[in-house]
């Protein structure tokens, strides 16, 4: 993706890079096949869209029945991903077919709605996350030609870049929990 738009001259980063980046991976570790991904991708953004109603309806996207419609279609789409794995004397090494493969100490394995429960959420998870990571640090370098000129001349900076990007100017800045037991905390309730 940064090879098509260095060759371009120019590019929209968050368009060309930072949104299909995430996608493409998770597709990739869940095994969808590169040939299915253009329609599979319509289907993931109806999840994250999805994921945020409030977000959905007040920006004027997709409507809840489209929603369901494309989760309908992707939960089929997923099961039949199951079904070739399950069938498969050699399934490929990916998420899907780990998953399946999986037992823990007792014994007990994924049934496929936890598996499908499981891909989405990592659709979910990694998606939107990753996408708001890669934007923030874009933005910060193009605010600070110095540390860019930096990490150019010193690339294993780039993990400790990346690291304190999540930590200063992280892609999550309000997680919500609700405690669901009374739980004491440094001596309140």
């Amino acid at each position: 993706l940064v090879g098509a738009s260095v060759a371009k001259g120019s590019a929209d980063l968050m368009e060309e890079v930072a949104v299909p980046v995430p996608s493409k991976v998770i597709m990739y570790m869940l095994g969808i096949p590169e040939s299915d991904q253009s329609f599979v991708r319509p289907w993931i953004d109806a999840i994250i869209e999805g994921a945020n109603p409030t977000t959905m309806i007040s920006s004027g996207g997709m409507g809840f029945d489209q929603v369901r419609q494309y989760l309908a279609d992707f939960n089929l789409y997923i099961d039949g991903l199951i079904a070739q794995r399950r069938n498969s004397a050699e399934p490929p090494d990916d998420l899907i077919t780990r998953m399946l493969q999986h037992k823990d100490e007792e014994g007990h394995t994924f049934h496929d709605l936890e598996i499908r429960t499981q891909v989405r959420f990592a659709i979910m998870a990694g998606n939107e996350t990753t996408t708001h990571l890669i934007g923030n640090m874009l933005y910060f370098l193009s605010l600070d030609s110095a540390l860019l000129e930096r990490l150019r001349a010193d690339r294993a900076l780039g993990p400790v870049f990346i690291e304190e990007m999540m930590r200063h100017h992280s892609p999550v800045q309000v997680m919500f929990r609700k405690c669901v037991v009374d739980t004491l905390i440094e001596g309140l309730t």
